[in-house]
């Protein structure tokens, strides 16, 4: 309450509560009772005793516009009420506030005293704590604008709220399409991760609002308009008020992992295809990693892969095998001279390619090695029928060079591939010579071009071919020969 040289006049104990030190000692006192207000007068004892020597409004509280002084001159002078709401009160040696306000005139009845009272509502604690919230809201927009994620703000009823843009750019759909869609709208269609269709009701965001908990790390497929599914991992967090158990919205976040994901299922065709290439090899094929000291050298090899056929050969399981170390388990391929093969082809890179035989399976093997990174990847392949046959075809050999008869023998095309000892004796051609000649240029008279071809002719309808040809030696000479061609 204000006399109208705008002193101190009484406050109540609220006033004093908020403003602390504006009071003065008290002096003779005017009694409510006498005041007449415009409007309500408050009761006589929410007043504290009025005080003497008060102090002018204007030296407790700053007022450098006049905005407090205009107001009050104004409301004495009309004789009528003003109000307002968040203007500022400054204390001279103190705080700001922001208050809502009134001021009314008084007087006594008799007219002596007169002023202006002045009530105020302290809004400053919630103009400040509006004014945080409106900071962390433009912050908190302002980080999920940057954010790499997709963001979605759900509500209780399932409607999207808010998002950012990543969020749009990753659905395949403007934002203005998405806030304000429910998640059960027919636009939203999605897939589990095994590919067949998602109910609207197990989405990650629904789910973390019925079960009230968070899903994380949830992966979905949802489908953009006109466009193959994208492929989303989805974290869906409910959030409470203090005093609810039911949340009043869920705060989505999710990635784009469809690049990932097709990574991912190319990687796994790839697998699948080596898996049936290695199931389904002739070959025994397994992958060894180096094992190495300290000082970085290779110490032993340990197998990381064995197919089906490598089992068999090596007579062991893969469950034996894999994690298994070379030396320990394989001692064998140490004494063969197959550890050093494999670390110098790790070492230096270059393949190598080998023939060995294992004396407990009494067979012939053709040992190929590759570097695949840290390690080799080796190719076992069974020559024994090979090798039985290169022994046959060396003992036939020494058979026909023991024969009286010149025997040669050419591919096809015509080039020379066999030449026995009698063969050099009579054309005076050496074995090293010969081979890989062409038997028509060596051998015979241009003029029985004729008749080798019909000979040719003859052996490839009937097999075989018996007659006289002309030929002529290394030094040119010329000799009838008795001729029997067989097709081998």
């Amino acid at each position: 309450m204000l006399d109208d040289e705008w002193r101190i006049v009484t406050h109540s104990r609220q006033w004093l509560e908020v403003f602390q030190n504006e009071g003065a000692e008290a002096r003779k006192p005017i009694a409510l009772d006498r005041v007449e207000l415009e409007g309500e007068v408050s009761s006589p004892e929410e007043a504290l005793p009025l005080p003497t020597n008060q102090r002018v409004f204007f030296d407790v509280f700053a007022d450098p516009d006049d905005e407090w002084h205009d107001t009050f001159v104004q409301s004495l002078k009309d004789k009528s009420s003003r109000k307002g709401y968040g203007r500022v009160l400054s204390q001279s040696d103190g705080p700001t506030y922001r208050v809502d306000w009134e001021v009314r005139p008084w007087q006594t009845k008799n007219g002596a005293e007169r002023g202006v009272l002045l009530s105020v509502v302290d809004r400053t604690e919630e103009r400040q704590a509006k004014s945080l919230r409106r900071q962390v809201d433009r912050r908190f927009d302002a980080l999920v604008d940057t954010i790499s994620e997709g963001v979605l703000l759900m509500d209780e009823e399932g409607v999207f709220r808010d998002g950012n843009e990543t969020a749009q750019d990753i659905l395949g759909r403007p934002l203005d399409e998405i806030i304000g869609s429910r998640f059960d709208d027919d636009i939203w269609n999605g897939l589990r991760e095994d590919g067949t269709p998602l109910p609207n009701v197990e989405f990650p965001f629904w789910r973390a609002y019925v079960e009230r908990e968070p899903v994380q790390d949830e992966v979905m497929g949802i489908y953009p308009p006109d466009a193959p599914p994208r492929w989303i991992r989805v974290n869906a967090q409910p959030l409470f008020r203090d005093t609810e158990k039911a949340p009043y919205a869920v705060l989505v976040s999710f990635d784009d992992i469809t690049d990932e994901r097709l990574k991912e299922e190319a990687l796994q065709a790839s697998r699948d295809l080596l898996s049936s290439v290695l199931s389904s090899s002739l070959d025994g094929i397994m992958v060894f990693s180096a094992v190495r000291d300290e000082d970085e050298a290779i110490v032993d090899f340990e197998c990381a892969l064995v197919n089906p056929q490598a089992e068999k050969l090596i007579g062991s399981t893969a469950e034996d095998i894999v994690g298994a170390r070379l030396r320990e388990t394989m001692p064998k391929q140490e004494e063969k001279g197959l550890f050093e093969a494999y670390r110098n082809v790790v070492e230096t890179g270059e393949p190598a390619e080998m023939k060995v035989h294992y004396d407990t399976l009494d067979a012939w093997f053709q040992v190929m090695a590759v570097k695949v990174e840290n390690g080799v990847a080796v190719t076992y392949r069974d020559i024994t029928d090979r090798k039985e046959a290169e022994q046959q075809i060396r003992e036939q050999a020494q058979l026909l060079d023991k024969a009286r008869d010149a025997i040669l023998a050419h591919d096809m095309d015509g080039r020379i591939v066999y030449w026995n000892k009698s063969a050099e004796r009579l054309t005076g051609w050496s074995k090293d010579e010969i081979l890989g000649k062409w038997a028509r240029d060596c051998l015979y008279d241009p003029d029985e071009e004729d008749k080798l071809r019909q000979c040719h002719e003859t052996m490839m309808e009937e097999g075989e071919w018996t007659g006289e040809l002309r030929m002529r030696t290394k030094d040119g000479e010329e000799r009838i020969v008795e001729s029997r061609w067989s097709l081998v």
